[in-house]
């Protein structure tokens, strides 16, 4: 009980005769915390939504990028592309791949063939590898593989393998 009345008499006290809040000489007033705000892509600042002695929260958006640079470099892109794509269906449409800009061309044969109708059913094996004769019959490249876990088993895909080496892919 004495305690709590000296501890009472203390603050009022202070209350009465505070102490002065005074530095003399030199000081550094320093945040609690720092945080590097750093945004994704550089750009310029369009507009800052928070102002300095605000209070922040995880995820909130602190200022919006102008983003004309990056527009402009998106229309550039899609415009090449475009351009490109135009050259690429003039080219097949006139049977010559190979203007197209195709070297190569990436066909999978999924599975072993003793496996293949447990996969899929819209297109044959022997049609798969039809497709992978015609594209050599027309000067391109071929990267043949298969696809594991699909359910064989160890047996399926040891004749998978012999037969991509078969393939020659």
């Amino acid at each position: 009980m004495v305690i709590l009345a000296l501890a009472a008499a203390a603050v009022m006290l202070l209350a009465a005769f505070p102490l002065p809040m005074r530095v003399d000489g030199n000081a550094l007033v320093a945040p609690l915390h720092r945080a590097q705000v750093q945004p994704e892509v550089e750009g310029i600042v369009g507009r800052i939504y928070v102002h300095e002695g605000e209070h922040m929260n995880r995820g909130q958006v602190l200022a919006e990028m102008k983003d004309w640079e990056y527009r402009s470099g998106l229309a550039e892109a899609q415009a090449k592309s475009q351009s490109e794509l135009l050259q690429m269906n003039r080219a097949l449409t006139s049977g010559d791949v190979t203007e197209a800009g195709i070297q190569r061309v990436h066909h999978n044969v999924e599975t072993a063939s003793s496996y293949y109708d447990e996969v899929t059913t819209t297109v044959r094996y022997e049609g798969r590898l039809r497709t992978i004769a015609a594209v050599r019959e027309a000067g391109l490249e071929t990267c043949v593989g298969g696809i594991l876990n699909l359910g064989e088993t160890r047996e399926q895909r040891v004749e998978m393998a012999f037969e991509l080496a078969a393939i020659d892919p």
